[in-house]
């Protein structure tokens, strides 16, 4: 510390006068050593040339070495959580934890204790935002928020680990220039996060019908977290995430009509297929999904005087869902989906010039990376609603399937620095599909066996009749 104050060079021992006397011992310094990172002890013998040039014998013994006079300082944590519920509007919870250099538990070795003071605390709210909402409007605002924050103090100076915070800040001339260095090292970490999920609007009335175009049958999902990042080694370490997304489902209750289910013309077994016959008009099931996901991640290092520059880290995709499923009646279903995957591209950077063209590219849907779709057609042949054949059971599945996957993105060559792939490896989109064709069938021979009388008979055994017992 006396030598940094007086700015003096490391490549010089340091007093250059000659050694310092500290109690029995004459110390004197050359660079900057580190005991904290010593992992070899080596004990060397001089044998100095003698004027008589007479060899001498020597025998050393070490015996094992201990460390001793450890810091036994004794360090203290606290830890307390509150946790406060407003009636059936929010859940506020809070935590805080400190804990100071040295702590550990009773039984814990000199390595497992603390090594540095930790503050940390956090607030966390989960809110019903509807409540705030006069009337049954039937809007459901799920909400959470979270902020937590951790400050790392070391005891000892990162740039000089054998110095304690008190002795390095020693070597500094003023007040600003102390605080401006405890700012550096100290190491802090701060994360925020909001979040609204699932937001909708239910029905006040659950008998309503359900209709196509209800506002019902959207929701929507947002979450947004921020984590940043400063210690001795990181100027700056910050990391975004953005997600949200739309979604529609329409799932109506009864969608398909029977005709002649009520009509006595068709009454006989025989004619249970007409009686049976039913359509809908609606699809059963329809979906629509969209989902957006983006990640900015910044970092900075920093060495001295010497500062990175900004290393990023980004990521930006679009996907979409589909789905249909239409019931056109009890026997016959058709299943449509598919799945697009998209990138937005992003330059590199940030600034306005990188916002506008996120916007530009959000606006084209961003560049499709993988594509995939199938179509499912189900019938069930109506086998068990014919008295001949009702021992008999058949399916029929058809279905087709489309896969599209981009390949490599070539960019264009820029001066000497040559970025397109060569004429053999210049891969293109993949195009795949697929038509898989299956049928099944079921044999009740217990039906079968029951329309003959007598092996009826044979598979219905008698009831066992109950014993009366008189006295």
């Amino acid at each position: 510390a006396a030598r940094d104050r007086e700015g003096f060079p490391l490549t010089e021992l340091y007093p250059r006068e000659g050694p310092k006397q500290s109690g029995r011992h004459l110390i004197r310094i050359f660079g900057r050593p580190d005991l904290s990172s010593v992992q070899v002890l080596m004990i060397g013998v001089r044998n100095p040339k003698t004027s008589d040039k007479r060899m001498h014998s020597v025998c050393i013994w070490a015996n094992e070495l201990r460390v001793t006079d450890f810091d036994r300082t004794a360090g203290w944590a606290v830890s307390s959580t509150l946790s406060a519920k407003l009636a059936d509007f929010a859940v506020v919870t809070g935590a805080f934890r400190h804990t100071t250099f040295g702590f550990g538990a009773v039984s814990s070795k000199i390595f497992e204790r603390t090594r540095d003071e930790t503050t940390a605390y956090d607030v966390s709210a989960s809110v019903n935002v509807d409540k705030l909402i006069p009337g049954n409007t039937g809007i459901k605002i799920p909400m959470f928020v979270s902020y937590e924050n951790t400050t790392v103090n070391p005891q000892f100076d990162p740039a000089n680990p054998d110095l304690r915070i008190d002795a390095a800040l020693s070597s500094f001339n003023s007040e600003d220039e102390r605080q401006n260095y405890l700012k550096i090292i100290r190491d802090q970490t701060t994360r925020k996060s909001f979040n609204l999920t699932n937001v909708r609007k239910v029905k006040v009335n659950p008998e309503a019908r359900t209709h196509l175009w209800d506002v019902e049958n959207l929701s929507f999902s947002y979450a947004y977290s921020e984590a940043v990042r400063t210690n001795f080694t990181i100027q700056e370490q910050l990391l975004k995430q953005y997600r949200g997304s739309v979604a529609y489902a329409y799932a109506p209750k009864a969608t398909g009509i029977e005709p002649f289910k009520d009509s006595k013309a068709f009454s006989s077994p025989w004619l249970k297929v007409i009686k049976d016959f039913n359509i809908s008009f609606l699809p059963s099931n329809l979906g629509v999904r969209f989902d957006l996901d983006r990640s900015f991640g910044k970092n900075v290092y920093r060495n001295d005087d010497f500062i990175s520059d900004p290393n990023y880290l980004k990521y930006f995709t679009f996907n979409r869902q589909y789905n249909l499923r239409w019931n056109f009646s009890k026997n016959l279903s058709f299943d449509y989906t598919s799945r697009a995957y998209a990138v937005i591209d992003e330059p590199d950077g940030e600034g306005d010039s990188v916002r506008s063209e996120i916007i530009k590219n959000l606006k084209k849907f961003g560049r499709m990376k993988n594509f995939d779709q199938s179509v499912t057609l189900n019938y069930t042949l109506p086998l068990d609603k014919i008295p001949v054949t009702d021992w008999l059971g058949a399916d029929y599945r058809y279905q087709v399937r489309y896969e599209w996957r981009a390949g490599p993105l070539d960019k264009p060559d820029n001066g000497d620095i040559i970025n397109g792939l060569p004429d053999d490896l210049d891969f293109k989109n993949m195009i795949q599909n697929s038509r898989e064709r299956n049928i099944s069938g079921r044999i009740d021979m217990v039906k079968l066996y029951n329309k003959v009388k007598f092996l009826k008979e044979l598979n219905t055994p008698p009831r066992p009749q109950s014993s009366r017992t008189t006295t």
